[in-house]
């Protein structure tokens, strides 16, 4: 199987796209992927490129399937390194839509690796089953992933707990002016209905969390590319 650096490379990545340029481009090479068979344990485990291609890429495809037509005059640039950004955004710019946005991925927690590491070992998982594991890496790690159905209610609360959880780690820290927050989210099992929308939208109209010190914008995006929640501190703040 082909390493996914054979495929993409951080210059490419890393160029100026409007909205549709990013999508097509980015669809793709979901497809050149797809077909060279790259889905193994480099992609599961995000080693090498695959963590910065699905980690922080990844989710500006989501937000960009849900927004190309009212961005539409804008264009977006994902940025490789440590800085406290990691998409920039050039364009005439209408209601405090962001020069920046720092990504966050709510649910990346070390059971969550551990039941995607399980996964590539033994080519299933249950995902909605309690991880446990003992060791480690070094000394050996052995995993077990339970077989066992969640009450729906129960995984939205942890979700929103860890979406919690995300945003005020980033408040901590400092970002230009004009940065929005991205945070992305596993939403297949986890506020995978419809009706879940609005338990979400309750959720971020109560949040404790002042974001707006730090963000002026939150967006919400679920894995799946269904669905969406924004937030702007004006309207916070009015």
């Amino acid at each position: 199987m082909a390493a996914l650096e054979e495929i993409i490379t951080i210059e490419e990545i890393c160029s100026l796209r409007t909205p549709t340029q990013f999508l097509e481009w980015f669809e793709d090479k979901l497809r050149e992927i797809k077909e060279r068979n790259v889905i193994n344990d480099q992609v599961i485990l995000r080693e090498g490129i695959a963590k910065f291609f699905y980690e922080e890429v990844f989710p500006l495809y989501r937000l960009l399937q849900n927004k190309k037509d009212a961005w539409s005059n804008l264009k977006f640039k994902n940025v490789y390194g440590n800085q406290s950004f990691d998409v920039e955004i050039f364009g005439s710019k209408e209601y405090e839509l962001p020069s920046f946005l720092e990504i966050t991925i709510a649910d990346q927690k070390y059971e969550d690796h551990l039941r995607m590491w399980y996964f590539a070992e033994h080519g299933h998982v249950c995902m909605t089953g309690p991880v446990t594991y003992t060791g480690t890496k070094k000394t050996g790690l052995n995993v077990s992933v339970a077989n066992e159905a969640r009450q729906h209610a129960e995984m939205n609360q942890e979700k929103k707990d860890l979406i919690r959880i995300a945003i005020t780690g980033k408040t901590s820290k400092s970002y230009p002016e004009n940065t929005g927050l991205l945070v992305y989210f596993d939403d297949y099992v986890a506020f995978s209905r419809y009706k879940d929308k609005a338990v979400m939208d309750e959720f971020l109209d109560e949040l404790d969390v002042d974001w707006t010190d730090k963000f002026s914008a939150l967006y919400l995006v679920g894995a799946s590319g269904n669905q969406i929640w924004e937030r702007y501190r004006s309207e916070q703040e009015a």
